[in-house]
């Protein structure tokens, strides 16, 4: 959520000036560090107060799953690309959420008001309680192959080293595993993503990557994320997945 034009004047035109001297493309990525950096501070402790009375969800700290939505997946950069400017709404952000929350889930709801609680305070305004859209009761499906989570949760972690102190995706993937596994929707997920030049990869049965919780955290990974390869290369040997070499078409 940008909403860019809450900050203070005199941090824009300090901006503005930078961008004079300096070149507006590395500037403008400053700036989307600094919103999104302001985003994962304020909703891991506004979803810990939504769902410290929902079972099974009192004590997740969410740093590593929000830090994973804001700085890693590609449903943040799409919906950043389209809520932005007028757009920049509360109706906007809590309809995207569908796309990224099952509505079986308390997140889902949760969530939706920690949207509208972030808009209020970096807007200084109160809105009141909208009518939320209801999600899509999606579920992973039970025919996926058990996971040694331990094995990819270690393989992840040491994928790459992240320098930004911000994103607790890798020191907190425990959280990134809970949401994936209860919470996370990927419509966009395709085994075909996975493919190399040599093999395809699938489920036996036919059971479709963004149905088992592994191949959505990793497909659901932004191709400009650095822990795109690597999260498809654990995806492959830790998900479950069968190597299917390539068919030689004539």
């Amino acid at each position: 959520m940008r909403i860019s034009y809450l900050i203070p004047v005199g941090v824009i035109l300090s901006v503005i000036l930078a961008d004079t001297v300096s070149g507006c493309h590395r500037k403008r990525k400053k700036r989307a560090l600094y919103y999104d950096n302001q985003v994962v501070n304020f909703f891991p402790g506004c979803l810990r107060r939504q769902l410290a009375n929902h079972e099974g969800y009192e004590n997740q700290n969410w740093h590593g799953s929000v830090s994973y939505a804001v700085f890693h997946s590609n449903w943040y950069e799409a919906t950043d690309e389209c809520c932005i400017g007028a757009r920049d709404t509360v109706q906007c952000w809590t309809e995207a959420l569908l796309d990224f929350v099952t509505g079986r889930s308390p997140v889902l709801r949760a969530a939706q008001r920690c949207v509208r609680a972030y808009n209020d305070v970096t807007r200084n305004e109160f809105t009141p309680e909208p009518t939320y859209p209801e999600g899509f009761f999606i579920t992973d499906s039970p025919s996926c192959p058990p996971i040694n989570q331990t094995a990819f949760s270690v393989a992840m972690k040491n994928t790459i080293y992240i320098a930004n102190r911000q994103d607790r995706t890798l020191s907190d993937f425990d959280d990134v595993v809970h949401f994936t596994q209860r919470d996370m929707v990927c419509g966009t997920c395709s085994c075909t993503q996975l493919e190399t030049e040599d093999a395809d990869f699938e489920f036996i049965g036919g059971v479709a990557c963004g149905q088992c919780w592994a191949t959505k955290l990793s497909l659901g990974v932004k191709k400009t994320s650095r822990l795109r390869d690597p999260a498809k290369r654990v995806a492959r040997e830790y998900g479950g997945l069968r190597k299917c070499p390539k068919r030689e078409y004539k």
